[in-house]
C-alpha cells in the first residue's frame, strides 16, 4: 500500500515530538515552581478551563507545540519571534492532521510555508519566513 501524505505528516509529527521533548521539558521544568511537574500543572490548568481532567504527555507533539505557543515566556531568549510563528504553523498542521476534514484535506501546500527546496526553514537560512 502506498504511503499517503497524511501518513508522512503523522510520522513527521512523531519525529518532531522526539526532537522537541528534551528542549520543552528543560524550559518548562525550569519555569515550574520548585518540586512541581510542569505537565501536572498543565493538566490542572486544563481542568480549571474545561472542567474535565485529562492526562498530559510530555512527548506528545500537541502538548509540546502548545507549550511553545501558549507558554512561550518559559523559553526566554531561546525562541525568536520567527520560531514562535513557525511553532504556531506546525500546531495548526498538527491539528489538521489529528482532526481531518474531508472538505479541506491537508496538502503539501499547507505544510510547507516557510520552507525552501532543501527543507530548511527559510528563517534559518537567513531569509525571512516569506523567503525574502
Amino acid at each position: 500500500m502506498a504511503v499517503t501524505h497524511l501518513d508522512r505528516l503523522r510520522k513527521g509529527l512523531d519525529l518532531l515530538g522526539v526532537g522537541l521533548a528534551p528542549f520543552v521539558d528543560k524550559h518548562m521544568a525550569a519555569a515550574a515552581p520548585a518540586g512541581r511537574d510542569w505537565s501536572e500543572l498543565l493538566a490542572v490548568r486544563d481542568e480549571q478551563r474545561t472542567g474535565r481532567r485529562t492526562s498530559v504527555s510530555k512527548s506528545d507533539p500537541q502538548t509540546l507545540l502548545r507549550c511553545l505557543t501558549e507558554d512561550w515566556r518559559a523559553f526566554g531568549q531561546s525562541l525568536s519571534r520567527t520560531d514562535q510563528s513557525f511553532a504556531t504553523e506546525l500546531r495548526e498542521v498538527r491539528n489538521r492532521v489529528a482532526h481531518p476534514d474531508d472538505r479541506k484535506p491537508v496538502s503539501a501546500d499547507d505544510t510547507l510555508p516557510g520552507f525552501g527546496h532543501d527543507g530548511a526553514p527559510a528563517a534559518r537560512r537567513g531569509r525571512g519566513v516569506a523567503g525574502r
